[in-house]
């Protein structure tokens, strides 16, 4: 696992979310990367590709990508599009569902950290 992952991966698992929808959950990550002063580009479109993860933090070519709902098989198959482009060198999901733990820790040879946060229902 490269410093940059394991550091994004830490400043997300810092905080609490309060969440009911994916796009409820990327404003929160959105925060907290500002926050934490993680220079991050949103919904950033990889190079030669039409694949465009929630953020992208260049320092270090972390994909931070925010799931609230699908398969792990589903989300596994996201994820190892995004392990294949060049410049992703880790990959961090943050998700409210348990199942997604199911990820597996290496995509493509690219390592991935899965963040569990809890959906909260208003």
């Amino acid at each position: 696992m490269t410093i940059a992952l394991e550091t994004t991966a830490a400043a997300l698992r810092n905080y609490s979310y309060l969440a009911t929808s994916e796009d409820e959950l990327q404003r929160a990550v959105a925060d907290v990367l500002e926050w934490e002063a993680i220079a991050a580009m949103r919904e950033y479109i990889l190079p030669g590709t039409t694949d465009r993860p929630d953020f992208f933090v260049p320092a270090g070519g972390i994909v931070v990508e925010c799931k609230v709902d699908g398969s792990s098989n589903d989300v596994a198959r996201q994820l190892i599009r995004y392990a294949q482009h060049a410049d992703v060198a880790g990959i961090v999901l943050i998700t409210t569902r348990q199942r997604h733990r199911a990820v597996p820790r290496e995509l493509a040879g690219v390592a991935v950290d899965v963040v569990t946060v809890y959906e909260v229902a208003l």
